[in-house]
């Protein structure tokens, strides 16, 4: 029985993952902005759309300073399952959203194949 798989109901797809990162400080030294309006954010989005998301804290180290912010997972759903072209512009809108929200110069987004940016380099 170790070396079999047990299958109840399994459904499966192409995995696919996307994390959006966001930090909650305007510009370099602005004001730092509270993780609710994130949340409200990919929460407007969810509702709007129809879909699911995991967000939670994080912190952002570098060099003489840092900053706390937000990640933002997307996965291919087996329920509702997407292409990963499809999650990537998902991820893609909701980092330009958030990126506005907090007034941040750059939003990157680590996708299973590629990592992007958003913002000036």
């Amino acid at each position: 029985m170790l070396n079999q798989l047990i299958v109840f109901q399994l459904n499966s797809v192409e995995t696919f993952t996307a994390t959006i990162y966001c930090g909650f400080k305007e510009g370099y030294d602005g004001e730092e902005y509270a993780y609710s309006i994130g949340e409200r954010v990919c929460q407007e989005y969810c509702d709007v759309f129809g879909m699911g998301l995991t967000i939670e804290p994080t912190t952002f180290i570098y060099k003489n300073g840092k900053e706390h912010g937000m990640r933002v997972g997307l996965i291919n759903y087996p329920r509702f399952p997407k292409k990963p072209i499809e999650i990537k512009n998902i991820a893609i809108e909701i980092a330009h959203k958030l990126k506005e929200a907090y007034g941040q110069l750059r939003v990157s987004i680590v996708c299973s194949d590629d990592t992007y940016m958003i913002g000036d380099m």
